[in-house]
């Protein structure tokens, strides 16, 4: 019994021994990703990649909204605000409430209409006339005190209409705009910046 129970023994080790060398000469594959293989024929974009139109097209344009101009003006202002009178006597009110000339500027009301149009129109253009008008009115008594240098007052007002940083010794960057404060005063520079395509499209 012990004899057979040796002999077993050494063939289990002799088999144990095989599949040992057996197992070392296996080498296990491992995956790898292929280079991906760029054709030189397409240049910036992928093979599948629909044609382009060239040049491309901009955004369209976009004008201020009822509630970005409620935002600005105020800050461009020093604090005045569009008003308008029912009567000439009568009591002032906020030009851009949805009760005045908001609904009428496109604001959304969320009932008939969620999406405010923002396109530049010819009655936006003849409101906004008209609100550049009374806000500058209101912004001379003060404004005008700010700087005695003609030149000075229009660099600091391009900035505080149209962020537009001028240099001190930069005559030409204010040129049109001082000949408008020649033809009209201080009020005329006031609304043409208030009114300018600079200040409402973007």
């Amino acid at each position: 019994m012990k004899a057979m129970s040796s002999s077993m023994l050494v063939v289990s080790l002799a088999l144990m021994c095989v599949m040992a060398s057996a197992c070392s000469d296996v080498s296990i594959p491992i995956e790898t990703t292929a280079p991906a293989v760029v054709d030189d024929s397409v240049v910036g974009v992928p093979v599948d990649h629909p044609s382009l139109v060239l040049p491309p097209q901009s955004r369209e344009v976009k004008r201020l909204t009822v509630q970005q101009l409620r935002n600005s003006i105020p800050i461009v202002a020093g604090g005045a605000d569009w008003t308008v009178k029912a009567k000439a006597n009568g009591p002032e009110y906020q030009a851009l409430d949805e009760r005045v000339l908001g609904l009428t500027l496109g604001h959304p009301d969320y009932i008939q209409t969620t999406v405010e149009p923002a396109e530049p129109t010819a009655l936006y253009v003849k409101f906004m006339d008209d609100m550049a008008r009374d806000v500058c009115a209101k912004m001379k008594t003060t404004d005008l005190q700010r700087f005695d240098d003609v030149d000075a007052n229009l660099r600091y007002l391009k900035l505080r209409f149209l962020g537009e940083k001028v240099a001190d010794d930069d005559a030409e960057s204010v040129a049109s705009l001082r000949k408008v404060y020649e033809a009209g005063g201080w009020s005329g520079a006031c609304v043409a910046l208030f009114s300018s395509p600079a200040f409402h499209l973007y």
